[in-house]
C-alpha cells in the first residue's frame, strides 16, 4: 500500500535504539503490504459473506479471478474487467457508507469452528499460505527498494531488515505454556524478551513493534515489555482510524491531502489505484495518544521517533 522514507527524529529509548542499530538523523524505510488479493480471496471463499445474493457474490469472485489468472485472455480483456471491478467496488462502499439498512446488517456475529473438521483445516492452510505469501511480496519489494537506492546514490548501500510483522494473523502460539490459535486483526504481536531467550538481540530488547501514525505524522518504533501479557501479547499495528475507507473517501479530497502534505514539506508520489482520499490525518487518531496509552499499560515502550521525508502512495 504505501512505502515511506523516514528520518530518525527522536531517540527514546538509546539502551534499546543501539541494540536495534538506530541512531539520530538516521534514514529509515518503512514499508506496508500484505498478500494484495490473495488473502481477500481466501476471506470470501470461506467467509459466510460469500453466500449473500443467493451465492452471485461467490460466482463473480471465481469468474473475476479464472480470467485475470488466465493466459488465454488477452491483457486489454484483463485491463477492462480490472477497471470493472475497482469501480463496482467503489460503487459498493459508497452504498454502504449512505444506505443505513446496509450497514445494519455489517453488525460482528461472533462464534467458534473446530480445528478437527477438514474444511477448517482447509481454511487455516490457505490462510498461512496467504501470509506467506504477504511475507515474500514484502520481501520482494525490499528488494527494489534497495535496487532503487543503489541505482541513485551508490551500490554500496545495503538495507537491513529489523523486522517484518503481519498485522492480519491466524496462527498457533505458545503463550504462557498453553498452544492456543491466535488471531489478530489490525494487530501485531507483542512478545517480551523472556520469548526470545536464544536471540541475539531480542533476547535483550523484546519484539520490535512498528506503529505508524497518519500520512505527514509521526510514526514509533517500540519494543514489546512485560505487560504485554494482558493483551495476549498483542498491540496495535497503527494509530487506528477514525473514519473507514468509504467514509473518508466522502469526507477528504485527494487535492486538500496533497496541498497539506506539500505544506508540510513533504513529498508524496501518488500513482495507481491508490485514493490518497482515504489517507488524509484527519481520518486518524492522534499517534502520540495511541503511545501514550501503550506505554502506560505495559504493551510497549518506545524507542525512536520517525518523522517522514517522502512517502510511495498507492498500486499497480
Amino acid at each position: 500500500h504505501f512505502l515511506e522514507m523516514q528520518r530518525v527524529k527522536k531517540i527514546l529509548n538509546p539502551q534499546i535504539a543501539s541494540k536495534f542499530g538506530l541512531e539520530k538523523d538516521q534514514l529509515c524505510i518503512m514499508l506496508h503490504s500484505d498478500s494484495r488479493a490473495f488473502g481477500r480471496v481466501v476471506h470470501d471463499h470461506y467467509s459466510k459473506k460469500a453466500e449473500k445474493l443467493f451465492g452471485l457474490h461467490n460466482i463473480y469472485k471465481k469468474v473475476h479471478y479464472k480470467i485475470v489468472s488466465s493466459k488465454a485472455v488477452p491483457g486489454t480483456i484483463k485491463k477492462l474487467f480490472e477497471k470493472f471491478n475497482y469501480y463496482a467496488n467503489r460503487v459498493k462502499s459508497t452504498l454502504y457508507l449512505r444506505l443505513d439498512f446496509l450497514r445494519h446488517g455489517l453488525s460482528a456475529k461472533f462464534g467458534s469452528i473446530s480445528t478437527k473438521e477438514k474444511y477448517t483445516q482447509n481454511f487455516i492452510n490457505a490462510t498461512q499460505s496467504a501470509i506467506n505469501f504477504g511475507y515474500a511480496n514484502r520481501a520482494y519489494m525490499t528488494s527494489l527498494v534497495q535496487k532503487a537506492f543503489q541505482k541513485v546514490i551508490t551500490k554500496k548501500i545495503k538495507f537491513n531488515i529489523l523486522y517484518d510483522c503481519n498485522h492480519d494473523s491466524l496462527q498457533q502460539e505458545n503463550i504462557d505454556g498453553k498452544l492456543l490459535w491466535a488471531h489478530r486483526n489490525g494487530a501485531s504481536t507483542a512478545y517480551p524478551k523472556k520469548h526470545y531467550p536464544n536471540h541475539p538481540i531480542f533476547s535483550q530488547t523484546g519484539q520490535p513493534i512498528p506503529i505508524p501514525g497518519c500520512l505527514g505524522g509521526a510514526s514509533f518504533l517500540c519494543a514489546a515489555s512485560t505487560s504485554s501479557k494482558k493483551s495476549m501479547y498483542s498491540s496495535p499495528h497503527g494509530a487506528g482510524r477514525k473514519f473507514d475507507r468509504p467514509e473518508a473517501r466522502g469526507k477528504f479530497k485527494r487535492k486538500d491531502v496533497l496541498k497539506n502534505l506539500k505544506s508540510l514539506g513533504l513529498k508524496i508520489y501518488d500513482y495507481g489505484k491508490g485514493n490518497t482520499g482515504e489517507e488524509s490525518p484527519s481520518a486518524f487518531k492522534n499517534i502520540h495518544h495511541v503511545i501514550k496509552i501503550v506505554e502506560d499499560h505495559g504493551i510497549a515502550k518506545p524507542v525512536a521517533e520517525m518523522e517522514p521525508v517522502a512517502v510511495l502512495k498507492g498500486w499497480t
